[in-house]
């Protein structure tokens, strides 16, 4: 992100234009990052998106959630980040933004690998068998038999 910041105006500077032939395409991405996110509020409670339950004294605070989306995806909501980021580069059409929706992929694969870590230490063996069930960011055509 920095090297995007020291480099912004040239970036800034390619500018493709208003192109109709993406609006398709932005109704896509982002239609799919909200219904994503609406899914996921089902399930999200604001202590939960607060983070109260990872504050809890033995670090073993809430449950798992594997139900609704989350059955689908271990992490839709940062999928539906993405697809939001990629809807915004089509609908913008600047340079800037498509090197922002690429470089959010590495970003957002650490902030995973580091959070699967926690989960893993947190809920152990359920976790586990969890994540062997349920891929982390694209969704399988159809469920696994458990």
């Amino acid at each position: 992100m920095a090297a995007i910041y020291l480099h912004r105006e040239p970036l800034l500077a390619l500018e493709y234009g208003t192109e109709p032939a993406l609006w398709p395409l932005v109704l896509l991405f982002y239609g799919a990052s909200v219904y994503i996110e609406i899914r996921c509020r089902r399930h999200l409670k604001t202590k939960i998106l607060m983070g109260v339950p990872e504050l809890a004294p033995d670090g073993r605070g809430g449950r798992l959630i594997t139900e609704g989306v989350y059955g689908r995806l271990r992490h839709p909501r940062y999928a539906a980040v993405w697809l939001g980021t990629v809807a915004l580069a089509f609908f913008t059409n600047y340079l800037a933004v498509y090197v922002i929706a690429a470089a959010i992929i590495p970003a957002l694969y650490l902030v995973v690998v580091l959070e699967e870590k926690e989960l893993r230490d947190r809920f152990g063996e359920e976790y586990v068998r969890y994540c062997e069930r349920v891929p982390r960011f694209v969704p399988r055509r159809s469920s696994p038999q458990v």
